[in-house]
This record gives structure tokens, sequence and C-alpha cells, in this order.
């Protein structure tokens, strides 16, 4: 009976497992039927340049400063019809944009916009994608595409560092959990302890009670345990009392301090959203409207030259984008040391001996503590020469080692002298008297109190010395190698013998803060001083020095020493320097206007001084966004081009500044009432655009207009056409004629208070003859209906070869078109292209060519004579086994695919450079006509040209097609002129 029992529940147990497989059975099947249009997805197909991309991802290199920022792929799923359609993602559109070709929706073109990397990722379904990894690069800047490769790798590198720190502080906060939940059990069981004791005294205290009442010794003896009890259960509850105290202050430490944890994780959390959300925010702001330094924050220093000399100030100046908002500290490093003074948004440095330095900059959050390094600069120091006042010494070769030459830093000459002091010590001297300074020819003559025929020459590093200089015997030669060591500027002298004693003052302009330092210029004394400075006529006590250091009141101070010698006994009086001391305002930010002028100056409250000025038309202040100089501490200012002090009880700014066009300007600009607003100026990176007249005919007037393109500051218009024409206009139109043909037209727009230009893209045009059309030529009477094989109704396509010039024929396209043929060399190997420009039609007995060109055809072959396209070939074409494709000319419309190649971004003026075109495949020789800053400088298919001047040396080239007769004008490049 059992068993039977067991067989009924097994029976059920398997009927309901068969119900239970058939259900899934019936889903699955449903589910694939549902998915097979996604199963029938086999992918996504991307292909650029007739190449298809066969991995996950590929890298897009770009550059700002080629203009390189172009790249077209096509993005199709597989098979087509499968009912997903692409779409297009990109991760950051402020790097690159992606747009859809209206014509092809398969092909899409990735445009850069900035410096930076991003990915473009294609999809169809989410199963299938294809990313391309865009690097916008930006050489002229220092960012290079390996720069940003290893940028983006450490951005990654930190986000997986901050994903790991997260979760090991959750893993943590789990554990202190599990520990805190256990010193609560603890507590409980405590408390619990407690609540014993304490019914245990009370039942205690009710039997000594009871025990009073009777009276009895068995309950007074009953009371005494009850007592002792109760003693028991008071020190058990002190017991609890103290562990349950302890307990409680251990969790209260442990939950003080976990909660400071979770305060500052959460607190460092909230900054790092807000950061993000506001590097990923549309309008670049969070909702708190505070920026803080994220993994999105770019740093970017420049310097006002790469390539110095020794002792020549450079200012490092940088960018932050997105400027943050909570605040940031600046960290400048030279060679991977901090700098002196390098704790502001630039720096000024001034190198002092030859080599190279690497300079870089650390921004940090002052709330958010988040670091960001900018970009590397490398500065190469170079030696000045001879004719730049070089401070030199060359020393005699041979018999006269003893005899030297000092060049100073004023170039002037001195003859020097190994000497040796009564007291056996051995230096070089100088004389007192100097030769003339160095000519552009390298020579120089020596005081004139030595023969009028000897001079100097330098040569290689070498001072050749000829006639009677100095010491040296008459008409002798004397050369002199360049020696390392000191001069001594004068012989050793005591204090009575001295000279003149001046006095020097750094810096030159001092505030009420700052610390002036006092210096003599004696460097060489055979005895010893002492040295009493007097400040205001006043001696300064314990001034013993020979160098003064201190603050000074505000305004006019003056200062001299007195030197007394030990072995002489004499005195030596300098003279008094006299110098200003400004009152220390920190304060002076606002808008200075020059006089009554239309021009001043903004100081804004990050210590950046800007140049000012008043729209035309209109009298409201704007400032161009380009710094002309920097606030320091004490109250002066630091420009590019000179010094601007400012003077705070006149509440005004006087000196010379240069503004942005180059030009300095005499300034007296007192403070007035206002905020200038930020002026839109011209910048490079918009471009005009040049809308060009749908139809020109010849000799007639064509207007040419400036589209999308303003600025608040006045424009003059540049345009230039490919025929060699330019004209200047304040406006953005410009009317010219032209003979019939193809030309292109490019305009540069630049700001008169800017001094910057933005130059447009070429934009080619059509100028139609305006001669009568010929007269047509009268179809030609038809002949009788030839025999079917001189039928000439040729509908097959192929390639009609002359017999006496190989390389020369015809195309017949199936659809009686005509088409001149030639052959070309193609990596080795020949083939047969056609000009896509119809020659003539074929009929059913004619063959229609112009006059005065005859062909005929009869019996397969075509019997033609005359000249076509000056080329002469009487003879027989017969129809031969070639492969033929359409010829790839110039085309105007491609100007992006000609790029010029320089060898150089900057020099000197003078100095050579290279350029040459890269050009597209092309089945037809070209022309080159090369340009620099718009006149013709070779026709060669390479340029070698000069440096012409300080600034934009603008290079251009026009290729023309020999067959098409299409001219290109290829997109400006320039190269920066150094003095």
């Amino acid at each position: 009976m059992q068993n039977k029992r067991h067989g009924i529940l097994f029976g059920r147990k398997l009927n309901s497992i068969l119900v239970l497989a058939l259900s899934a059975l019936v889903l699955i099947l449903a589910a694939c039927s549902s998915m097979k249009q996604l199963w029938d997805l086999r992918g996504i197909i991307v292909s650029a340049n007739d190449q298809i991309f066969t991995g996950r991802s590929t890298i897009i290199p770009m550059d700002i400063t080629t203009g390189n920022l172009r790249f077209s792929f096509r993005a199709t799923s597989d098979p087509v019809d499968n009912g997903y359609p692409v779409t297009i993602r990109v991760d950051d559109g402020s790097v690159c944009t992606v747009t859809q070709s209206a014509s092809d929706p398969a092909s899409y073109t990735i445009t850069g916009l900035r410096s930076g990397y991003t990915a473009v990722t294609a999809y169809c379904s989410s199963a299938y994608h294809f990313t391309f990894l865009v690097f916008v690069a930006d050489t002229s800047r220092g960012i290079s595409v390996e720069y940003l490769k290893k940028q983006r790798d450490d951005d990654i590198e930190r986000a997986r560092a901050e994903e790991q720190a997260r979760l090991e502080a959750e893993a943590f906060a789990r554990q202190q959990a599990r520990e805190e939940a256990a010193r609560q059990a603890e507590l409980r069981r405590a408390q619990q302890a407690e609540e014993n004791a304490r019914r245990a005294a009370e039942e205690a205290e009710r039997a000594r009670i009871d025990a009073e009442n009777r009276r009895t010794q068995e309950l007074l003896d009953a009371a005494r345990r009850a007592e002792q009890a109760a003693a028991e259960a008071r020190r058990a509850q002190e017991a609890a009392e103290e562990a349950r105290r302890r307990q409680a202050e251990e969790a209260a430490n442990r939950a003080a301090e976990e909660a400071r944890r979770a305060a500052e994780e959460a607190a460092r959390r909230a900054e790092q959203a807000a950061a993000q959300a506001a590097a990923q925010s549309s309008s670049g702001q969070a909702a708190s409207n505070e920026i803080y330094v994220n993994s999105s924050t770019k740093v970017s220093i420049n310097a006002t030259r790469t390539t110095v000399y020794e002792n020549t100030k450079i200012t490092f100046t940088s960018s932050v984008t997105p400027l943050a908002t909570e605040g940031i500290r600046y960290k400048w490093y030279l060679n991977g040391n901090p700098a002196e003074n390098g704790s502001g948004s630039y720096l000024v440095w001034t190198p002092t001996s030859k080599g190279t330095a690497v300079v870089g900059l650390e921004v940090t959050g002052v709330k958010s503590g988040y670091k960001v390094l900018s970009n590397k600069l490398t500065i190469n120091i170079n030696e000045r020469d001879l004719l730049s006042g070089n401070i030199g010494f060359w020393q005699g070769e041979g018999a006269y080692s003893n005899l030297g030459i000092y060049i100073s830093a004023d170039g002037k000459v001195y003859t020097a002298n190994y000497v040796t002091e009564p007291n056996g010590k051995k230096h070089w001297v100088r004389s007192d008297d100097y030769a003339q300074t160095v000519n552009s020819r390298l020579e120089f003559k020596p005081h004139t109190s030595e023969s009028a025929n000897g001079k100097y020459i330098y040569q290689n590093g070498k001072i050749f010395a000829a006639g009677n200089l100095g010491n040296a015997p008459g008409n002798t030669k004397c050369t002199y190698s360049k020696k390392s060591g000191s001069i001594i500027p004068d012989v050793p002298m005591l204090v009575s013998k001295l000279p003149s004693v001046t006095l020097k003052l750094s810096p030159s302009t001092l505030s009420t803060k700052d610390e002036g330092l006092l210096s003599t210029n004696i460097s060489y004394l055979n005895e010893d001083v002492t040295y009493k400075w007097y400040v205001n006529g006043s001696r300064v006590a314990n001034a013993s020095g020979s160098t003064y250091r201190s603050k000074f009141s505000a305004g006019k101070n003056t200062v001299y020493v007195e030197i007394v010698g030990s072995k002489s006994g004499a005195t030596k009086r300098s003279e008094t320097l006299s110098f200003n001391v400004n009152e220390s305002v920190d304060n002076i930010y606002g808008l200075y206007r020059n006089g009554n002028s239309n021009n001043g100056l903004y100081v804004s409250t990050d210590k950046k001084v800007y140049y000012a000025y008043i729209k035309e038309g209109t009298s409201s202040w704007y400032y161009i966004n380009e710094p002309v100089g920097y606030l320091n501490s004490n109250g002066s200012f630091t420009t590019s081009g000179g010094s601007i002090e400012y003077v705070a009880a006149a509440s005004r700014i006087q000196g010379i500044y240069p503004n942005l066009s180059g030009n300095k300007t005499q300034v007296s600009a007192t403070k007035i009432a206002g905020t200038p607003l930020l002026a839109n100026a011209v910048s490079s990176s918009k471009k005009p655009v040049v809308e060009v007249p749908a139809s020109v005919k010849e000799n007639a007037d064509a207007k040419f207009v400036v589209r999308n393109f303003s600025a608040d500051e006045p424009l003059t218009y540049t345009w230039k056409f490919s025929n060699g024409k330019t004209a200047t206009t304040s406006v953005g139109e410009c009317t010219q004629k032209f003979a019939a043909g193809s030309y292109s037209v490019t305009v540069t727009v630049k700001g008169s208070v800017s001094g910057k230009s933005s130059l447009s893209d070429p934009k080619t045009f059509t100028v139609v003859s305006s001669a009568p059309a010929p007269t047509p030529t009268p179809t030609p009477t038809p002949t009788p209906t030839p025999t079917p094989s001189q039928d000439v109704s040729i509908t097959s396509s192929g390639v009609w070869v002359c017999n006496s010039k190989t390389s020369y024929g015809y195309y017949f396209d199936g659809k009686g078109a005509i088409y001149q043929a030639y052959e070309v060399k193609n990596k080795g190997k020949s083939e047969f292209v056609y000009i896509p420009v119809q020659l003539g039609s074929v009929g059913s007995n004619y063959i229609n060519v112009p006059s005065p060109y005859k062909m005929s055809y009869a019996d397969g072959k075509i019997t033609a004579s005359g000249k076509i396209a000056g080329v002469e070939c009487s003879g027989t074409f017969t129809k031969q086994n070639k492969s033929i494709r359409k010829a790839k000319l110039v085309d105007g419309n491609a100007w992006a695919s000609y790029k010029i190649n320089l060898n150089a971004q900057h020099g000197n003026i003078g100095n050579g450079f290279l350029g040459d075109v890269t050009l597209p495949e092309l089945d037809e020789d070209v022309t080159y006509e090369w340009y620099v800053n718009g006149s013709k400088a070779s026709t060669d298919s390479s340029l070698k040209g000069k440096i012409l001047k300080e600034g934009d040396n603008a290079v251009y080239c026009r290729i023309t097609g020999k067959i098409s007769g299409v001219s290109v004008v290829t997109q400006t490049v320039t190269i920066r002129g150094n003095k």
C-alpha cells in the first residue's frame, strides 16, 4: 500500500515536470520567434576610403595647426533591411561634431572643434557598435596626439582608482556596520544584566522589610542574607553601570569617528559630483553655480617666446578651461623644480645661462583638492653673439698669452693684461679706456693712441689682432680664443684712488610694502673697508655691509654711502641716489580713460590688464579679452612691451603700454565709473563665409559678400582672387570684373582694435562667356544605310586605340557619347583614362565630331584625321580589351585635399624655409604658383622661401591642371617671424 502511494506521488511529480518543461519550450520558441530579427543581424559595417574597419574601434588623429579637422566614414547595419537603423553618439560635443549627409544617409563626417579627445560611437542595436577615438591636437600650442593619448589614459586610470576607492569605502562601511551591531548587542546584554540586578535588589529590600515587621530571628537572618544579596546586587549593578558607561563611551567615540569619516567622504563625493555636473552641464554651470577643478579641466600654458638669449625675460601665461569658481592654486615648475615666485596665474623668468629648460604648471582646486597638469614647454636659451653685446673674454695664444681682450655688456672693447699683485695674487684686469664698438663687418678699431692700422677681426669664435695693439710688437698678428674666467674691471686700488662710487637700487620701482636692495659698483679692493649708510640724511645704525636692504617711506627718498679704507684711512662718498616710493594700494581695479580719448585700460579683479575702447558709433566701453599686462603686488604693471606705473595718490595710470596691434601708446589714464563689456573681437577660430554670385558673365560686375561674421570692433576686409586681383574694403562686400574662366576667392577679416585676423575658406565660381553662341553645324545629309558590318551604332563601351599613337584613343560609353582617352602609369601599371568632357556623339550611320576633324567607321575600324586637344593622329583606331576609368583632374571644389607642408613654424627674419604641396592622386600634370605675403615667390613644384617680416608670414600656392585648366588655391599657412 505504501509503495502504491509512493508511485502515485511520483506520477504526479512527473506530470508537473512535463507541464513545466512544455511551458518553457513554448516560451523559448516564442522568444526565438520574436528575436529572429535580432539574430538575423550580423553586425555593423563601418568603412572609410573604401576600407572596412575590422575591429571594434580605431584612432582618428586631427590637428588644429595643420587644418586636418575632417574625417568621413560610412556606417550601415548588416543586412541593411534588418530594421535596426544606425545611430551616432558623441561623448563630448565640444571636441567634435558628427554630421550626416542629406544625400547619402549612410555617410557621416566628423569635424574637430577644439583640442581634446572624445569618442564617436556608431550603434545598430545595443549588441553591435564601433567606436572612433578622436584626438584633436594643437601642435602650435604643444598639444600633440601623444599628449592627448596619455591624458586619456591618465583619466581612465584616475576613474578606475576612484571606483576602487569607492568600493573599498563601501566595504569598510559595511564592516563598521557589522562591528557596530555587535557592540549594540553587547550593550543590550549589559542592560539586561543591570535590569536583573535591579530586580534582585528590589526583592531583597522587600525581604528586609518583611524581616523587620516579623522581628523573628529567622527572618532577621534572612534579611541579613538579603542585605548581602542586595550588596552583591549593588556591586553587580555598579559593575554593569561601569561596563555600560565604558561601552557607551567607546561606542560614542567610534560613532563620532565614523560620522566624521562619513561626513568627509560625503563632502568629497558631493564636491566631485558638483564638479562632474559642472563639466557635463550644457550651460557649463552646476545647479549650485560653482565649478570645481575635475578630470575634464584643461590647463594650457604659453610663452612670449620659446627661443631666447641669456638674461632675456620670458613671460609664461596660463589658461584654465573651464575656469573654476572654487578658487585655484598655481604651482609653476622649471626643470621639474618649483619655480621661484611661481604661485600666480603667470610666471616671469629670466634665464641666466644657455641650454634648455622645461616649464610646466600644476593647478589645484582650493576646495576639491583636484590637481591638473598643463602641457610642457621647452625653452631654448642661446648664448648672445658678439654683435648682441655678449660679455666675453679672449686670451692671447702662444707668446701673447698674457694679453687679452674684454667685451663689455654694452659692446665696448678693452685691452686686458694678466698681472701679479704685491701680495702674490694673480688675476686679469682691463684697461680704463676702450676701443670702438663692433661694426657690421665684425671689426673694431683699437683706442686712438695706438697704431691707425691696428684692428680686431672676429671670425669663428676667435679674435685676430693686427698691428700695434697694447704690448704686442708692431706689425704682428696675435690670435685670441674665448676663455672662461672673470675679468677684474679695473686695476685694484685703495679707497683714496677710487673713481666715483655709484649706487644701484633693485627693484627700480618700490611701494611701501617692498624691500629695496642698494649696492655699490665696487667689486675689488686691495684693502679692507667699512661702509656707513645714510638714508634721508641720517646715519643708519648697524648698517656696515657693502649692500643695504630696507623698506622705505612713501614719497621721495635719498641714500648715499661712505666707504672708509683700513690702509689709506681715506673716506670716499658715493653719489646720492634719489627715488620715489609709491603707496602700497591693492584695490586699483576698474576702468581708466586716457585723457578724453576713446581708449584706455581695464584692470580686472584677477589683476590682469586689458586694452579698452569706446565702440564706434556708441558710448559703450568694451575690452578685448587678451591681457596686455599684469598687475604686480607693488602697484606697478608688467607688460609685454614696456612698463606702466600706477600712481596711487592721483588714482591714475601713467606710462607706456602696447595695444594688441603692437603699437605703443603714451597714457595718463584716470579712473572712471563703470565696467566695460567683453568685446566680440575677431578670432581666427571663427571663419568668415564668402557668398559668390550664382552666375557671372565676363567683364560684368560680380558682387561678393561676407556672411555670418560680426565683431564689436571696426573691420577691414582683404579680398584675394586666384587670378591675382586683390581689394581692400571697410565693409563685407566687394565688386570685381573677370574674363571667362574658373576662379576662387578668399577674404581676410582683420580687427582694427585687436589686430587679430581670420581667413575664410576658398570659394570657387565660374565666369561664362558673354559672346553669342556659335551657329550650330548643320546635320550632314544622311548617307545610305550601310551594310551590317559597317553599322557605326557602337552600343558597348570600350577603348579604341590609335595604331600610330598607342597611348592615345577614344572612349565610347555605350550611350552614344565619345570622350578623349589616353594612357597613364598607375603604380607601374598602364591603364587608360578618359577626360570627362564629351567630345562628340555616335548615330546609327555617322560619327559627329568637331569640324574640321573627321571620323568614320567601317569594317570594325575607325578612321580619323585632324587634331583634337593638341593631339594629331591620322590613321585607324581599333577596339582593344583595356580597362578604362574617368580621369582624376584638378577639382576646384576639393581645395582641402591640396595641403602645404612647411619645415618651420617660426624663425628669425631672413631665415630660409622649405615648402611643398601634398596633392591628391591626379591623372594630369599641374603648374605651381607660390605666394609669400601676397607676392609671387616661385613657380617650382617646391618652395625655397625666406621669412620676410616680423609676425605672421602668409604662404599659399595656386595649382592649375594642364588638361582641365582648373585652378585651386591652397589654404594659407603662416610662419611666425622673430626679430
